[in-house]
């Protein structure tokens, strides 16, 4: 089941380097080995809010990495970039997917990265403010991420059960059960990976992305095909905050649909609700790897997925709007509303939380806001109702929020 607070996706990267550079993205790509050979070494990973946080170390110093196969190249927080050697190739200027706003990136090369005991010369990387990130995840801030141009380096294998990283010179290393489906990623040297899917007799290609918190992203346009598929098709729509990335914030209108059925390349999945939005990204996220046990072999061009879990038939629950701490300001704030299941006397996006069930929310420290949140997040999102009073336009308002089945309808 879906909370309707926690279908945001988190892309990180997700068409950032279109059209940024693109001579010299390949080259550092391309670049950086491994110092050993003959290795196999695990290390534990924290899935956090849809995302696989990994310990990194560089310089002798420790950080906190997201491992994004859907980012063509690491990056290293600027917040950070001081503390770590690098030498600069070249900067550029990105637009956002969505709103168009731009931000500078630098181009950079890493002497050394270390990963679960090993270490990777040379890695190509890019620095990027990564403060929007870490108003999401504020108690525990993102350093950096881990793309795909490093992973390329070694074989992998994603434990979602365990929570635990493997890495090795050889895919022969790890243990692959019968079971498993073998998908052929068409990798190439560089860039991302990307598998054929077909969703209720709708094709098209998605990437194959850890830093997505969902499981399927496609854009409007995949919709209108699948609604002239399917006339009858479920669906809902919100307004407000859509998705995160490198340069903030991105705001639009988002869809979600309840599919019947879900092919990645012969491997079917019945019965999921998908997110649909205005950016053309098309993503296939950790919702669905979190059910196996990933293989990822360079080597031999293949991505063996084992399962460990069975797909339930899913649904989608939600309050009229969505309220998640944001913990740069240390605040509660609005981030989406529901079109279908609208508040009776509707409160304005920009509204200050004051309480959530009579908890004084509005004058936290960032440690008092992180345990509240620990402690009462689940809790929240789950609650039947929910009593907020809330400051709207100068007026303080009390206002109860309903947890509604949304989908199916």
């Amino acid at each position: 089941m879906k909370n309707f607070t926690q279908v945001v996706l988190l892309s990180l990267l997700a068409g950032l380097l279109h059209g940024c550079h693109l001579i010299k993205v390949p080259k550092l790509a391309k670049q950086g080995n491994v110092t050993k050979s003959d290795y196999l070494h695990e290390a534990p990973f924290d899935y956090s809010k849809g995302l696989i946080l990994v310990d990194v170390v560089i310089n002798g110093n420790t950080y906190n990495f997201v491992f994004d196969t859907g980012a063509e190249l690491s990056v290293i927080g600027a917040h950070i970039a001081d503390a770590v050697d690098h030498q600069v190739v070249a900067s550029a200027k990105v637009k956002a997917t969505q709103n168009k706003s731009e931000s500078k990136v630098e181009f950079i090369r890493i002497p050394s990265i270390t990963l679960a005991a090993v270490d990777f010369e040379n890695t190509g990387a890019i620095i990027a403010d990564l403060a929007h990130m870490n108003e999401s995840f504020g108690c525990r801030p993102i350093d950096g991420i881990i793309g795909n141009n490093l992973m390329r380096k070694a074989a992998w294998q994603i434990d979602y059960a365990a929570e635990k990283l493997r890495v090795s010179d050889s895919a022969a290393k790890f243990s692959v059960s019968d079971q498993a489906s073998a998908l052929a990623m068409d990798a190439g040297r560089i860039r991302n990976v990307f598998f054929d899917v077909t969703i209720d007799s709708v094709s098209a290609r998605f990437a194959f992305d850890t830093g997505s918190t969902g499981n399927i992203l496609a854009d409007s346009s995949f919709f209108a095909k699948l609604k002239a598929k399917n006339p009858a098709l479920e669906y809902i729509s919100t307004t407000g905050h859509t998705s995160t990335d490198l340069n903030g914030k991105q705001k639009g209108r988002t869809i979600n649909a309840r599919v019947k059925r879900i092919d990645v390349e012969g491997l079917v999945i019945p019965d999921q609700v998908i997110l649909l939005s205005g950016r053309s990204t098309y993503l296939m996220g950790n919702e669905i790897y979190e059910h196996f046990t990933l293989t990822i072999d360079w080597e031999n061009d293949t991505l063996f997925m084992d399962p460990v879990r069975t797909f339930e038939a899913d649904t989608m629950r939600g309050f009229e709007v969505n309220i998640v701490p944001n913990f740069a300001t240390r605040l509660f704030e609005i981030s989406r509303s529901q079109d279908q299941h609208p508040l009776a006397d509707p409160i304005g996006m920009e509204a200050k939380i004051l309480k959530i069930n009579a908890t004084d929310v509005a004058h936290f420290t960032l440690e008092e806001l992180c345990t509240y949140w620990e402690q009462e997040g689940e809790n929240i999102r789950n609650a039947s109702t929910l009593d907020v009073e809330v400051l709207d336009e100068g007026v303080t308002k009390q206002v109860r929020l309903t947890n509604k089945v949304l989908l199916p309808k």
